[in-house]
């Protein structure tokens, strides 16, 4: 019992499915089986064996092991569950899509009698059910998932590492108020993956890779596994990319095409 009633600084990961509820029952039972598949099969160094899990239904709460990588970690886990999106909703309608809030925090955790306990845990969950991460995934209907990290993370992570994936300036600050719940925090939100397109489900004409389209802030685009469109230096939106075609960072005049 002493050893469960430690505090143990975590971080802390909550997911939740979009519109969930405004589903049919059958829609739901398969939404809930493709959320399993995602998050059991995510990328094997995210030691997703290691996690304590607290299973939500339409989402899940997880704390992490004790001193982990942190800046491995974020945007590895973004990547995979975006890639995994991806290949999940690529035979779909628009309207059958999984679409999904992630949120990020870091503190101390304990392991209650069913379940997780500790204000870390209520912050994450708070900041994943938060009215502008909705707003933000509602906002953009190629995205595949918004995130939200907390003050805590954006700082010793986001900024402190720059990460090349999700780079500080993709992100903008809100405050978050839940008045009904007594929450008040400062996080950062951004929709770092979104969905390929395509001929005949995009918008610009077929086959042409050599140009990619910039942000308006003129940052690149990188392409990651699964087809995936992330940030890099900014908000871009994906436009014609397939195959194992990426940008070339360090040429920013053209493609190198991989192909198969």
């Amino acid at each position: 019992m002493e050893e469960r009633m430690q505090a143990i600084r975590r971080v802390c990961v909550a997911v939740d499915l979009e519109r969930y509820s405004s589903r049919i029952a059958v829609e739901q039972h398969r939404a809930q089986h493709e959320l399993r598949e995602i998050l059991d099969n995510l990328s094997a160094d995210l030691g997703r064996e290691r996690w304590l899990t607290q299973d939500q239904g339409d989402g899940e709460l997880a704390l992490l092991p004790p001193g982990i990588n942190e800046s491995h970690f974020v945007p590895t886990l973004v990547r995979s569950l975006g890639a995994a999106l991806h290949r999940i909703n690529r035979p779909l309608a628009d309207d059958a899509r999984l679409r999904m809030r992630v949120a990020i925090h870091e503190g101390l955790t304990l392991v209650a009698g069913k379940g997780f306990a500790g204000s870390a845990v209520v912050t994450v969950c708070r900041l994943r059910d938060a009215p502008p991460l909705r707003k933000a995934l509602d906002d953009d209907p190629d995205a595949l998932l918004a995130l939200v990290v907390s003050q805590r993370i954006y700082e010793d992570v986001i900024v402190e590492h720059d990460l090349y994936d999700l780079p500080a300036d993709v992100f903008r600050r809100v405050s978050v108020e839940i008045p009904q719940k007594g929450f008040a925090a400062e996080a950062w939100i951004t929709v770092p993956c979104r969905r390929e397109r395509r001929a005949g489900k995009g918008t610009d004409s077929p086959g042409r890779r050599d140009e990619p389209a910039p942000a308006e802030n003129g940052s690149a685009p990188k392409q990651t596994e699964g087809g995936v469109v992330m940030h890099v230096g900014g908000d871009w939106h994906g436009r014609d990319v397939v195959g194992r075609d990426a940008y070339n960072l360090h040429d920013p005049g053209r493609w190198d095409g991989g192909g198969r």
